[in-house]
């Protein structure tokens, strides 16, 4: 049997069995010299990168809806105390906006002082 594989290996046919059978991506030969053949490049990681980018926009966009939609309910009771005084509403497109702004900035330090409210409550000793 070695005297078989010696005279195929001779003839070059080794060489074509091989390529034949493991060199579907490419045999190391030709390849490029100056990469190694266990190097993972960022080809390698496209859906990772994909899936990573597509549930953080989905993300961005779910709590913008959230906090748009809690906006609206803020402004609507708000428009109901407006309405008994005499102040006019604003609608100019960035009051809007800065307004909305301040409604989230006033949503996280309330989010912020009900965390220290509860962390102050569960360890009553952090204080000394």
């Amino acid at each position: 049997m070695s005297t078989a594989i010696l005279k195929l290996a001779e003839s070059g046919e080794l060489q074509k069995i091989h390529e034949n059978w493991f060199c579907k991506m490419g045999c190391p030969g030709e390849r490029k010299r100056d990469s190694k053949p266990d190097q993972l490049h960022l080809s390698s990681f496209w859906g990772l990168y994909l899936s990573s980018g597509i549930i953080s926009v989905v993300a961005l966009v779910l709590f913008l809806l959230r906090m748009i939609s809690q906006y609206v309910g803020f402004k609507q009771s708000q428009k109901e105390v407006v309405a008994s005084s005499s102040k006019p509403p604003e609608s100019h497109c960035s009051r809007v906006v800065v307004n909305f702004f301040n409604f989230i900035d006033k949503k996280e330090d309330a989010i912020k002082k009900m965390f220290t409210q509860c962390d102050n409550t569960h360890n009553p000793n952090s204080e000394l």
